[in-house]
């Protein structure tokens, strides 16, 4: 048995059990995933999506629309959706996004027959491999340019479709090996259409895989420590023999430190940097802002690569435009970051505000510090930003944008639908989404 089929024999074999409240919060995660899909169903991209490639032939669910498509566009659409926005979830060990492509993946294969139990098991199951994935290559891997939520996300969601069919060990570790070997994802596309791609590349890539392996396609299962694998390749720093062997944890990923969920249609590297202009808000009231200055611990802002945006939509991933309209008052609504160009009188505030990193790391949050003209100097740091596994959403809030997403949604139904859905199928939740649409 090679390296990597003892890795994932032990992954398996090791795993902790599945408690009450691991499912509590994959339920929580799933309909954090339909309000951040819904949000996004009537944006021009998924349109172009269809008349680029077409549905294929199959009853897989395209969430949000009455068709149904092959398995693989829709896996690829429902991805691109989810992300589109930059409304799903995040997770600090992946430093990327899992569920959108780990949901994605698995709604495309599953069948209304299917066990409600199995499918969140399934998408737990997901989430601590990418987790795990994340920390076995992370920091070198994301600082060399690579998206964790593609490049990471095809195989943790392989091996998810491979728990949901009930796969072998030797099935699951080709079907990985072929998402693997599909593994791509530049963070040069943040700011762009094609960064919430990458998660749709991502989920049809692992449905792909496993729709391979199911069809006889052999692959090479050494995919993580072969010499020319994946961490040799693409995170060639790692010290592979220190991370491998470690103990496997006791508790799952999605419940410790658990997920991200978001508020606003932003990276959540800003998330901090948002509370804090919201609190400085209030305190400048009808004061002139002279300049503005973000303070990082050391790459805890590589995700914010615009630092001067020309449009909203490359505000998504800029720390300087969300402190900006934060200390401003205006709205961190979906149209801040649209693809519109930025006004002059925006272009013109962003020049006040300046980036620092600490010399020595902290372990604390996005200070920023803003000067007055009248030479007040007001501060503020927000390391656990509302939406953050230590400062989380609550179900009410989540419901609450689910119900944004779609204001005809019936979450009472909703609500009865998920309290039963570890002892029944999902026949319920795949009929309750179509009559969302």
């Amino acid at each position: 048995m090679n390296r990597t089929k003892q890795y994932m024999s032990k992954f398996n074999k090791n795993a902790a059990p599945f408690t009450a409240a691991d499912y509590e919060r994959a339920k929580l995660g799933m309909t954090d995933y339909l309000a951040a899909n819904f949000l996004a169903k009537d944006e021009q991209e998924m349109t172009q999506l269809i008349q680029a490639l077409g549905y294929g032939e199959g009853d897989s669910l395209i969430i949000g629309r009455e068709a149904t498509a092959s398995a693989s566009f829709a896996a690829l659409y429902n991805g691109l959706q989810t992300h589109l926005l930059d409304m799903d979830d995040v997770h600090s060990d992946v430093r990327g996004h899992p569920s959108a492509v780990i949901l994605s993946a698995l709604f495309a294969l599953t069948e209304p027959t299917t066990s409600g139990r199995l499918f969140l098991e399934s998408y737990i199951y997901g989430i601590e491999l990418m987790a795990q994935l994340g920390k076995l290559v992370n920091p070198t891997h994301y600082e060399q340019g690579w998206h964790n939520t593609s490049t990471l996300g095809g195989m943790a969601a392989a091996g998810s479709l491979a728990k949901l069919l009930q796969l072998s060990l030797d099935e699951q570790c080709q079907a990985m090996s072929i998402a693997a070997t599909q593994a791509a994802g530049l963070r040069m596309s943040f700011g762009t259409p094609i960064k919430p791609m990458h998660a749709g590349f991502a989920a049809r890539n692992a449905v792909d895989s496993i729709l391979l392996v199911k069809a006889g396609f052999p692959a090479q299962t050494d995919f993580l420590f072969h010499p020319q694998g994946f961490t040799a390749t693409l995170a060639p720093n790692v010290e592979v023999a220190s991370v491998s062997d470690r103990e496997e944890p006791q508790t799952w990923a999605i419940s410790e430190p658990g997920l991200w969920m978001k508020r606003y249609p932003f990276c959540s590297a800003a998330m901090g940097i948002a509370d804090a202009a919201e609190q400085l808000y209030k305190e400048i009231q009808d004061q002139k802002v002279k300049d503005v200055a973000l303070i990082f611990d050391h790459g805890r802002d590589a995700a914010l690569i615009h630092r001067r945006p020309e449009t909203g939509e490359q505000g998504r991933f800029s720390g300087e435009y969300v402190a900006w309209l934060g200390l401003m008052g205006r709205s961190y609504e979906a149209e801040a970051f649209s693809k519109k160009s930025l006004t002059p009188d925006v272009k013109q505030g962003l020049t006040c505000v300046t980036r620092r990193h600490r010399k020595i790391a902290t372990g604390q949050g996005t200070e920023l510090s803003v000067t007055l003209e009248n030479g007040q100097v007001l501060t503020a740091c927000v390391t656990h930003p509302k939406g953050s596994p230590q400062n989380p959403l609550t179900e009410t809030q989540v419901l609450a944008k689910l119900v944004k997403s779609n204001p005809t949604i019936n979450t009472e139904d909703y609500q009865k639908i998920m309290k039963r859905f570890t002892e029944t199928s999902m026949t319920e939740l795949l009929a309750w989404i179509h009559k969302g649409v």
